[in-house]
């Protein structure tokens, strides 16, 4: 192999390691951008679940409201009809 034809087949493979290089950091931004996009809508997703399990808690605190006061209803009235 002569100098000249070492020097080309050099340059050859540094543009050929250039070029997957390119391609390389290409996939792996992609990667990323949708690693991005996974975790915010992880983040998303996680904050729908809190906000569904605050939204129940209130349900039931809310139910709870209601029969309580069904019966203070139910005991006012006995009360009144007693009155009468």
């Amino acid at each position: 192999m002569t100098q000249d034809n070492f020097t080309l087949t050099f340059q050859q493979l540094m543009e050929q390691t250039k070029e997957y290089w390119r391609r390389y950091k290409a996939i792996i931004k992609e990667i990323e951008n949708e690693n991005e996009e996974y975790l915010e809508l992880q983040k998303t997703v996680d904050a729908m679940k809190d906000s569904m399990d605050m939204l129940s808690l209130g349900v039931q605190y809310l139910m709870l409201d209601v029969e309580a006061t069904k019966r203070e209803r139910d005991t006012l009235r006995t009360i009144l009809e007693d009155k009468e």
